[in-house]
């Protein structure tokens, strides 16, 4: 299957909001998986931390900035119709 029949479709549709998303899924489980790893079941490793919660904070707020972006251009839209 071609890349664009996906993009097409708007299966994989690439925006700031999706990334924010993975950004802080990827962080969560991160996260997860090395309390699971973990011979303790404890992060020991500071930079995880670091890591791990850097990504769940700064996902969100991507997501969050390219929706308030969206209804921004939604308005501007909207009000030059007429």
């Amino acid at each position: 299957m071609k890349i664009s029949n996906p993009l097409k479709m708007k299966f994989l549709n690439h925006s700031a909001e999706w990334t924010g998303g993975v950004i802080a899924g990827f962080g969560f489980g991160m996260f997860v998986m090395a309390v699971i790893l973990s011979p303790e079941h404890r992060v020991t490793v500071p930079w995880v931390w670091f890591l791990a919660f850097g990504c769940i904070v700064i996902g969100p707020f991507l997501a969050r900035d390219a929706q308030r972006k969206k209804s921004k251009k939604d308005v501007v839209d909207e009000k030059q119709e007429p």
